[in-house]
């Protein structure tokens, strides 16, 4: 009985083994779980910011288009003969355009070849905005452009930008994680006319356009986490 009393206590158990094995487990995951949450949450980042990215420069094209369509069709989409995206001449040109994964070009028609962006595909809508005592048959104030990026069939970002007949400009992004922010937009007609105001539909991060053809405007705010 003594010989087996001190083989007991110079040793473990399996059950003890196997006790001391679970605690060193959980307390490993306890410790390694932080870290894998900010791997992830890395993650996310990039990905968020290589979508806004690409729906800000996609924007900024859309931006050089003029308001009104030079040839005086007013229709939502290209017209004939505007087969590609370098012969869009107004906004509305961009209404209902897509480029699905692996197809997006840059303002210059070349293919984006980079691999980490592969993924990735966007689409646009415009919409004519009229004031509310706007008759129905006039030209439209303002247009809203919304360019959406997705990635893996899901919406990773949303970028709106409200844009006046003159200069007012107001913009914002939408994240898919539901966070957005609102800003406040100002600008200045050419004919004279002021706005300010807050732009419907639209989240505003410290951001600035300037297009080519006089439609520049700023907002200001902070990002929503």
């Amino acid at each position: 009985m003594m010989q087996r009393s001190a083989q007991r206590a110079g040793g473990f158990t399996l059950i003890e083994g196997l006790l001391a094995s679970a605690v060193l487990a959980v307390a490993a995951g306890a410790l390694l779980y932080p870290f894998t949450v900010g791997a992830q949450n890395n993650v996310i980042v990039v990905d968020q910011a290589a979508a806004v990215n690409l729906g800000e420069s996609l924007m900024e094209e859309i931006l050089t288009r003029n308001f009104h369509d030079p040839d005086g069709d007013s229709s939502p989409g290209p017209e004939s003969g505007e087969t590609s995206r370098l012969l869009f001449d107004n906004f509305d040109d961009y209404d209902g355009y897509t480029e699905g994964p692996g197809h997006m070009k840059d303002a210059a028609g070349t293919l984006i070849s980079e691999s980490s962006l592969s993924s990735y595909g966007r689409s646009v809508s415009v919409a004519s905005i009229r004031l509310p005592d706007q008759p129905a048959d006039a030209d439209p104030n303002f247009v809203r452009v919304i360019v959406t990026v997705t990635s893996q069939g899901r919406t990773v970002c949303e970028l709106t930008r409200l844009i006046g007949a003159g200069n007012e400009n107001f913009d914002g992004v939408q994240l898919n994680d539901g966070s957005s922010n609102n800003g406040n937009g100002n600008g200045n007609g050419n004919s004279g006319s002021n706005s300010n105001g807050n732009a419907a539909d639209a989240g505003a991060g410290d951001a600035s356009a300037t297009g080519t053809n006089g439609h520049n405007g700023q907002t200001r705010g902070r990002w929503a986490r």
